[in-house]
């Protein structure tokens, strides 16, 4: 006796795919656990659900829909995965075994897909029985009644082309210049009106665009200064950044400062020189003034910029509110210290004409970051 998807081998795969997604989640940080790990565990579970419940509709239309929502889902894993590779390298050989099985899966879903769109077009063609120029009284037409009826639809097709061509002949002859004057002259108002649409929302599309690669340049840098403080915590990790310093130093942390008043943002080591504080980092990381991010003739440390970015020009970032300051991270877990000192600080990215125009990120203490 069938058992509907389960008989389907991409279901199989699929739900084989789930559980290893699972399992390699479990490896990621706890940072993750709302960020990566949610968002990977839930696509990979759309794809076997939405297979079974397209398989059990009754028409093909719908269960094309659900294949392709399955389908959809397993695109963005294979973002995700990419950006797991690149935020956890240690798992990066099983990340690409994973890719793999997905790649399978997706060309089985494609399969499966276009099968479905084939079974619908063949479902509309016509019987043999009562076919226009048909020889056949089969239930299944043969390929020569499929010909005829064709040709049959292509005649009437014509016919009706020619009759609509006389009864447009008739009303020419009847029109005056005057009519065709006003015609024209519409045309050429609806075409500069549908061109100053077209000029303006491309001007719209190139800022939102703009803000979206943005937001995720932020996004990134944040993400990177979090993956390098849990790098510290490995020793051979440190060791290597000791080695090339040259100086007895000691990186406590990774930040992420923003420059409000200039557009910029840079990347940073927290350290501690010899000579200038002890070389053990205690977690008191407020600078003078209220601020994480150290300067040169700061007392109490330095912190040295490790890459510097800038938004487009035609960006700033918002000062309103809670608006972040400096973030760093401290490993192993890892702690999070923010300016200004709260739960949750924004950052808002902002068109400089249109301030409605906007775009912001989130981050709590607890590292979570959030792209809104």
């Amino acid at each position: 006796m069938s058992k509907g998807y389960k008989d389907l081998l991409v279901w199989q795969k699929a739900k084989t795919f789930c559980v290893k997604i699972y399992k390699i989640t479990e490896k990621f940080p706890k940072t993750e656990i709302y960020g990566l790990t949610s968002q990977l565990r839930r696509a990979s579970i759309s794809i076997p659900s939405n297979i079974a419940e397209g398989s059990r509709r009754a028409h093909n239309k719908e269960q094309i829909q659900f294949y392709m929502v399955a389908y959809g889902s397993g695109a963005e894993i294979e973002t995700q995965l990419e950006i797991a590779k690149d935020l956890f390298p240690y798992l990066s050989d099983e990340i690409i075994i994973l890719e793999e099985q997905l790649d399978e899966i997706m060309k089985m879903l494609n399969k499966l897909i276009n099968s479905k769109k084939l079974q619908t077009i063949n479902y509309k063609l016509p019987t043999g029985k009562g076919f226009p120029g048909s020889e056949s009284s089969a239930a299944t037409p043969s390929r020569f009644d499929i010909l005829n009826f064709f040709i049959f639809k292509r005649q009437n097709s014509l016919g009706k082309t020619l009759l609509k061509g006389r009864r447009y002949e008739k009303r020419s002859a009847r029109s005056t210049t005057g009519f065709t004057l006003i015609e024209t002259l519409v045309i050429v108002i609806i075409t500069i009106i549908l061109s100053s649409i077209m000029i303006t929302y491309s001007h719209i599309g190139e800022k939102q665009i703009v803000l979206f690669r943005d937001q995720a340049k932020v996004v990134e840098v944040l993400n990177r200064a979090k993956f390098l403080a849990v790098q510290l915590y490995k020793p051979e990790a440190f060791i290597q950044l000791y080695q090339q310093m040259n100086v007895e130093v000691k990186i406590c942390g990774y930040g992420v400062h923003i420059d409000k008043d200039n557009g910029k943002f840079y990347l940073f080591r927290d350290l501690k020189f010899s000579g200038a504080f002890p070389l053990e980092c205690d977690n008191q990381l407020t600078m003078t003034g209220g601020n994480l991010y150290g300067t040169p003739s700061n007392p109490y440390g330095y912190d040295e910029v490790v890459e510097e970015f800038s938004l487009d020009p035609r960006l700033k970032f918002d000062s309103s509110g809670t608006t972040l300051s400096d973030i760093v991270f401290i490993p192993p877990d890892p702690t999070i210290k923010m300016t200004p000192n709260a739960t949750e600080a924004t950052i808002k990215i902002v068109d400089k004409v249109n301030s409605s125009n906007n775009k912001v990120i989130k981050v709590n203490n607890f590292g979570q970051i959030t792209a809104q």
